[in-house]
Parts: C-alpha cells; structure tokens; sequence
C-alpha cells in the first residue's frame, strides 16, 4: 500500500503542475498537444492504480459482510489518500482545460474514486459543485450530447451495412435494386482491375458490406464504453442518500439527457 500511496501522490502533484501549464496564455499549438498527452497518461495511471485494487476483489464472488471487509481492508485507504490530498478539486478543475478524451478519462478516475458508493467520496464532490463550480454537469451534458450524435450517425451507417451486405455478388441487373447502387456497383467493376494494376496489389478488394458491419460494430463498442461511463459516473453519484445531488441532477438538463441517451442507446442494440 505505501508504494501505491507514494505513486498515487506524486500522479496527483503532476497533475497539478500540468494544470499549471495549460493556465498560461499563448501556449504554442504543439506544446498544448503534448500537455494533452501526458495529462491523459497521467489519469490513466492514476485510474489505473486504483482499478488494480477493485479488479482484485471480486465483488460477484463474495458475500455482502465479506465484501465489505475486503473494500475497507484493500480498496478503500487508497481512495482515502486521494480524498484527504484533493483529488476532486483537482479533476473537476482539469475540466477547464480539457478535451473529449482527457474528459473522459477524468470521468473514469471520478467512477473508481466513487465505487462502490463511496459516501466521503460522494460528499466531496457534492460540496465542490454546490460551493463552486457546476462545470462538471455541464462536461458530462456535453459528453452525452456528442453521444447521442455520434449514436444516430452509427445507426445510420449500420442501416446502410447492412444495405450493402444484402446487394447480389453476381446479378447487377437485379431490378429490384435502386438505379444509384446498380450504377454505382457497375462503375465499381470496371475500376477494379485499373485500381489493382495501379497500386501493384494483387489482393485488393472492394470494401464489402460485411467489413462495413464489422466497423460500425467496433464503432458502437467505442459508444458503449462512453455512455456507460458516463452513466456509471452519475448513477455512483447519486447511489444511496445523496438527496442534494439526486436534487441537483433534477434542476439540471443533464438528467433529462441522461434518460433520453439511455433509450436511444437501448433503441441502437434492438436494431
């Protein structure tokens, strides 16, 4: 444990000193990039640390009284020394200064720090909104938003995978299908042998309809992660009697997004 705290500490003082950084004004283009990087490496360690000690307590596995005697033996100091050396004020006000994935990652630390129901946890971050800075809502609305976009466009693409998966391999007079695709598939034909001579590939193809299902899958895989993590976030926040930030989350839009999101998202697998 005191190698993890000692690691845990000194994450915490890098970030503080990238924040740091990113305040100052007129920072070229290529150094705001490489602070990204190292602050999203810097979480993901961080996240990391505190991960390895869930992952080694298998919650499934063990019954309520054990459970909770392993969290509080193997899980719960380390998150305490985050708590007690400001971690929360830390990444909310990373927020400021951050785009999509570093967000998001900042996201997974607030999950770790908040399982399995942390009420110190829970409590800080409460006062930290109320008393400061409601930006963290207004991050994870955004982050649901872009979701929600980035949802109907793999719906939409999935649609015409599927579309494509179904054209006939041989018949391309097949007057069933639409004037644009027969013309599209005919004009394809004559441009593959002149595409293979000119890239010297013997192998090349056309991509199919089921290469472009294979991608929209791994597509949705990438939306999955984000939804639930940002769900994961907010339904930890409010788990138990966290009646201030339950109230919060209602006068917010954040929650009324949240269930519109859930749906759509639930809406995308059925089809």
């Amino acid at each position: 444990m005191n190698a993890d705290s000692l690691k845990v500490k000194k994450l915490i003082l890098i970030l503080r000193n990238l924040i740091r950084k990113r305040k100052k004004e007129g920072l070229p283009i290529l150094e705001r990039i490489n602070l990204e990087g190292v602050t999203l490496i810097t979480l993901k360690l961080l996240c990391g640390v505190i991960s390895k000690r869930i992952n080694s307590v298998p919650r499934s596995t063990l019954n309520p009284d054990e459970f909770r005697q392993e969290y509080e033996k193997v899980i719960q100091p380390i998150q305490t020394i985050l708590l007690e050396n400001e971690i929360v004020e830390t990444l909310i006000d990373l927020l400021n200064y951050s785009k999509d994935d570093t967000t998001f990652q900042v996201l997974a630390c607030l999950n770790v720090l908040l399982y399995p129901g942390n009420e110190e946890a829970q409590k800080k971050i409460t006062s930290h909104v109320n008393q400061q800075d409601k930006n963290l809502f207004v991050r994870v609305y955004q982050i649901l938003r872009k979701t929600q976009s980035t949802l109907n466009e793999a719906k939409m693409g999935q649609a015409m995978a599927q579309i494509a998966a179904l054209i006939p391999a041989e018949d391309d007079h097949d007057s069933s299908l639409p004037i644009n695709l027969v013309k599209k598939r005919k004009s394809s034909v004559f441009r593959r042998p002149t595409a293979a001579i000119e890239r010297n590939d013997e192998c090349y193809r056309e991509p199919s309809g089921i290469t472009s299902a294979i991608a929209q899958n791994v597509k949705a895989e990438f939306i999955d992660h984000r939804i639930t993590m940002a769900l994961n976030f907010l339904s930890w926040l409010c788990d138990g009697q966290q009646k201030d930030m339950q109230d919060i989350l209602r006068d917010h839009k954040t929650f009324s997004v949240r269930l519109t999101i859930l749906n759509q998202h639930l809406k995308f697998h059925e089809n």
